[in-house]
């Protein structure tokens, strides 16, 4: 009944609003999204980079979430979990998984969140005791580590005091070389996570209105997960080491550099994914 009234005070505002629910189990989130009470609410991915995990975590949240107007809302971090650049394996490899595990994501119906700073790559920063703030890490008295590491402020220009976020000392402290990550390092590469984001969410923006609401899964080796929405095939790689999968149609964008495709077959590097579109791609 709460949300209820939550909804009709929403729905009195113009231009609409959205109620968002923390409902991280999608049994649960049935019985809330409802077209009188939560709008969406978030289908966090469990952390790892293993296929059989993943496809299993997709199905669940797609059978629990179905019907008009009814879809899962995707998401790999927030602001209460280790970010997930660091979860995937850190450094380099945990950064080719993040790419990878973006295309698979953006490829499913339904809405996806981003949390801000993984547009970045960002890691989790390891803080200080003295530093953390985390209510959660006072009250258990260092037993948690709490979220902090995930909530370090974001690095805006490279060189600058404080990576340019403010001219005086931020509520958490900045790693040393956290300005590597900087917007304005960022910009300036057409390599970067975040150029690679813009060219994946303009992707997305351009062939969503003409994807249907559902899936197929397809065929693909092990340790490889292949689904097809329509012209849209999504193939990522988990394995570590490069594989060649039988596909439908011209490559529209890719996580790895290396990946190509060849009369039918498109080779993935290792931890890398890649989109398909049957009837075009720039």
């Amino acid at each position: 009944q709460v949300y209820r009234r939550w909804r009709q005070i929403l729905n009195e505002y113009q231009p609409d609003r959205v109620l968002v629910g923390e409902i991280f189990e999608p049994q649960r989130q049935s019985r809330y999204i409802l077209p009188d009470q939560l709008n969406m609410a978030f289908a966090l991915i469990p952390a790892g980079w293993d296929a059989i995990l993943w496809r299993r975590s997709i199905e669940i949240d797609m059978i629990a979430l179905h019907g008009p107007g009814v879809a899962p809302s995707w998401t790999l971090s927030n602001h209460d979990v280790v970010r997930h650049v660091t979860l995937l394996g850190g450094g380099s490899i945990g950064r080719e998984r993040a790419r990878a595990a973006l295309l698979l994501l953006l490829g499913l119906p339904g809405q996806v969140f981003l949390y801000q700073g993984e547009e970045l790559g960002l890691e989790e920063v390891n803080l200080d005791p003295e530093s953390r703030q985390d209510p959660l890490f006072i009250h258990t008295e260092g037993k948690h580590a709490g979220r902090d590491g995930c909530r370090v402020p974001l690095p805006w220009k490279k060189g600058e005091p404080n990576a340019g976020f403010s001219t005086k000392p931020p509520w958490l402290p900045m790693p040393p070389g956290w300005d590597r990550c900087a917007v304005s390092a960022e910009d300036a590469s057409a390599s970067s996570m975040l150029s690679f984001y813009r060219r994946a969410l303009a992707a997305r923006r351009r062939l969503s209105p003409w994807l249907p609401p559902v899936i197929w899964w397809q065929p693909s080796p092990q340790g490889v997960l292949v689904y097809r929405r329509d012209r849209l095939t999504v193939a990522c790689n988990f394995l570590g080491y490069p594989v060649r999968v039988p596909v439908a149609g011209r490559l529209v964008i890719a996580s790895a550099p290396l990946a190509k495709l060849d009369d039918g077959w498109l080779t993935l590097p290792e931890s890398s994914a890649a989109w398909l579109d049957a009837v075009w791609a720039e």
